[in-house]
């Protein structure tokens, strides 16, 4: 069946789903209309998301949409399952992901259908909380983020997981926009504000107050903290390396002697903190952001984490977290200084914020205090600078 005949044969029963969704949840809604829709026969799934040609599509699948959706109000939580994996910006922060795409599908599912509307009755063959709970026996906690669900599940899940069925959507097309975040990220944004603008003339209808509050945070003006570090890293003086390509220059006769020259890569020391007050999702976030630092940024890095004392993390992509303590802010410059970093290291630092309200920095001061949106630093004329990361 040709790409056009295929979408007018459903055109009606998607403009009356999305008609019910737009009376229901207007914000959903008017997220799923500022998307432009590309017709995928092949696609194994009803819904998906992809990233294409510079923009954000909803991809649809007209015979398995038949195969699934009876009713326009089930298609509609299709529709705000679509809407709210775009909410939580899930494409732009699985698009590269280290977890199991079986951990990552379920994970990010069982997040959003907590937030689909009750008055649209159920979303055929959802997966939620009681999935989990029938196929693994695992209790997890409703109103977490995707993230800690990911973790949760990672252990459990096999790439050959075949408990649930078919889902109701195809998580592929968010692996397009890998190398291209920054634009990604930029076109998701715009998506997300002109539906908030869209939903605020006419009002918000019935959202749950916490989707609500992640969206305004998402489109709050934010420090690009990672550029900043990016500039950071560029600014920091380079070590001197031998080299037998150029002369000595304070010895220019003496031929045996190697010349310098600056070595690309800057000394990076970055510390986790570990304490007891900081959240799973939090150090979820903080290790996400330090993968991204590792794999975009050419510097030489070593990797803490810390409570009261610091301990080195030496394959900390798969750390598993172990019961922190309280926190010493203190213990990170006197292993700096213990383990002899030069001076004009750069130290980041992710935290909650929750210590001591003074440090000896030992004279280390190329130093980047990262907090989560919310986060204040309890320290009293910091040295360094601190900077908050945007919700994610």
């Amino acid at each position: 069946m040709p790409k056009e005949q295929s979408q007018q044969s459903i055109q009606p029963f998607l403009v009356a789903s999305l008609k019910n969704l737009l009376d229901v949840a207007p914000l959903y809604g008017s997220v799923i209309m500022q998307l432009p829709r590309l017709v995928d026969s092949h696609q194994s799934v009803p819904l998906g998301l992809r990233w294409q040609g510079h923009h954000w599509y909803l991809v649809l699948n007209p015979e398995k949409i038949q195969e699934n959706f009876t009713k326009p109000d089930e298609l509609a939580q299709g529709l705000a399952h679509e809407a709210l994996h775009l909410i939580w910006q899930h494409p732009i922060r699985y698009a590269d992901s280290q977890a199991s795409k079986t951990a990552v599908q379920k994970g990010t599912d069982v997040a959003v259908n907590q937030y689909l509307p009750t008055a649209l009755g159920p979303l055929p063959d959802a997966y939620d909380l009681g999935r989990v709970f029938q196929e693994y026996q695992k209790l997890l906690k409703p109103g977490l983020d995707s993230a800690e669900y990911i973790a949760a599940l990672k252990d459990l899940v096999t790439t050959s997981d075949t408990k649930s069925g078919q889902p109701v959507d195809s998580h592929e097309g968010w692996e397009d926009s890998q190398g291209q975040g920054v634009e990604a990220g930029t076109a998701l944004d715009n998506i997300l504000r002109q539906a908030k603008e869209d939903v605020q003339r006419t009002g918000r209808g019935n959202v749950p107050g916490r989707v609500w509050h992640y969206l305004q945070e998402v489109l709050a003006p934010k420090q690009n903290w990672r550029a900043i570090l990016k500039m950071a890293l560029t600014q920091q003086p380079k070590k001197l390396g031998p080299t037998q390509n150029r002369f000595n220059r304070r010895q220019p006769y003496r031929m045996d002697l190697p010349g310098q020259r600056q070595q690309n890569q800057a000394r990076l020391a970055v510390f986790l903190d570990n304490s007891a007050s900081v959240s799973d999702h939090d150090l979820g976030l903080f290790t996400a952001w330090l993968g991204q630092i590792s794999r975009t940024m050419p510097v030489d890095l070593q990797v803490f984490s810390f409570d009261s004392e610091a301990q080195p993390l030496k394959h900390w992509q798969n750390w598993q977290r172990q019961g922190g303590g309280g926190t010493v802010f203190q213990s990170i410059f006197d292993t700096l200084a213990d383990q002899h970093f030069p001076k004009q290291t750069t130290v980041v630092i992710f935290t909650d914020g929750q210590g001591e309200d003074a440090v000896d920095s030992h004279g280390y001061h190329r130093v980047y205090w990262v907090l989560p949106p919310k986060g204040e630093l309890s320290l009293s004329g910091p040295v360094g600078r601190v900077l908050k990361m945007g919700a994610s």
